[in-house]
């Protein structure tokens, strides 16, 4: 399998709070829950957090007895109980290589915001994330999303996994807490990032990326 690797990570939102973020290291987390409510096309996804997706092929489903076939569509199974809180950001991948037009971001990115705070250096800022994390006795993992298809796929879900007919271009890196927080809403804070980072209109990012493979 061809493993798919990070370059630099993005993050759009609004001014306001894009420059929280680089001014003080404000990293606002939300519960996956929270996106399956939500209307707005590019931020809700009522299969979030999704525990497992099966295709109806490879599932029986029994109801007093009886056997029930020609399912509709994959079976999904979310598992109760609270779901994970999340930070979301755009990462360019080895992905990208392969893009001669210069359209790294899809343009329904932009509706996230319309400020663009891109991480000039990636090492540094994992290393505030996991010194902040540390201090607060708080576990945290992060990963790229993996998109699968939702008429083939037949497995495990969870956080890091996302039906790619809608929301690959998005091409989304997540960090993930582990914790006992209660709240539905989290600021991790890990200091100013200033100097690791480069703060703009969202709608000139795709004319400052240049990758050279």
């Amino acid at each position: 399998m061809h493993r798919i690797t990070p370059l630099c990570l993005i993050k759009i939102g609004e001014k306001e709070y894009m420059q929280e973020l680089v001014d003080c290291g404000v990293l606002f987390f939300q519960r996956l829950s929270t996106y399956q409510e939500l209307e707005q096309k590019e931020r809700g996804d009522p299969n979030e957090n999704l525990s497992q997706s099966l295709q109806p092929d490879k599932v029986t489903v029994t109801i007093n007895n009886r056997i029930l076939s020609d399912l509709a569509g994959p079976v999904q199974i979310r598992i109760g109980g609270e779901s994970p809180l999340a930070y979301c950001m755009y990462s360019i991948t080895s992905e990208h290589l392969g893009i001669q037009d210069g359209n790294y971001i899809d343009k329904r990115c932009f509706e996230f915001g319309n400020t663009a705070v891109v991480i000039t250096d990636g090492t540094e800022f994992f290393n505030k994330i996991i010194k902040a994390c540390k201090s607060s006795d708080i576990e945290i993992n992060g990963q790229l999303v993996e998109y699968v298809d939702f008429n083939s796929f037949h497995g495990e879900m969870g956080p890091f996994k996302k039906y790619e007919q809608w929301f690959k271009h998005q091409s989304e890196f997540r960090f993930i807490l582990n914790s006992d927080i209660t709240e539905d809403t989290f600021k991790l804070k890990i200091g100013s990032i200033k100097d690791i980072t480069q703060i703009m209109d969202a709608s000139e990012l795709n004319k400052v990326i240049k990758i050279n493979a």
